[in-house]
């Protein structure tokens, strides 16, 4: 299964300005179109609660995972929102067993920083906003990791926003 971490960040880095910043307020349309497309074309999304909890609903054509700690606090609805908090490596190899070929991280920090600590991250897209908030919530949290990177793309989106895809290589 590809698993592939999607995010827009600030040109500092960010992805919201604290943990309830809906990116819809401050990222272009094209990466809202990007990030639908991706998100479709892969089936799933994993995401942890607080970021569910910007987005408050089920998607359309997407099963969404939401990573938690007390996943028997939250009522899942079958083939659209399911709550767990299994480890990274076997919340992607039961989406494996039941037919999904790739799979989107959708953060936020803590999600993002679990899932690329665990190795099963291949691929990173990140859509560079011309933006700047001073502080946030950064793209990783803090962590003990240090992983290198190959550039596979790059690519405007627009005349101001660009897209970073690359290849996560792992140790």
């Amino acid at each position: 299964m590809k698993v592939t971490l999607i995010m827009a960040i600030t040109a500092n880095g960010m992805i919201g300005r604290d943990s309830e910043h809906l990116s819809l307020d401050w990222t272009s349309p094209e990466d809202k179109k990007l990030f639908v497309a991706q998100t479709k074309a892969a089936g799933c999304m994993i995401m942890g609660r607080k970021t569910f909890n910007t987005i408050g609903r089920p998607l359309p054509g997407r099963l969404i995972t939401v990573m938690t700690k007390t996943p028997e606090q939250f009522e899942s609805i079958a083939g659209k929102v399911e709550y767990t908090a299994d480890s990274p490596e076997t919340v992607i190899a039961n989406l494996a067993e039941r037919g999904f070929a790739g799979c989107i991280i959708a953060g936020g920090a803590q999600v993002n920083t679990m899932y690329m600590q665990a190795g099963v991250i291949d691929e990173m897209l990140l859509s560079v906003e011309p933006i700047v908030f001073g502080s946030g919530v950064p793209l990783f949290a803090e962590g003990d990791f240090g992983i290198d990177l190959k550039m596979l793309n790059l690519e405007k989106l627009n005349e101001h926003t660009v897209l970073l895809r690359y290849q996560v290589l792992q140790p």
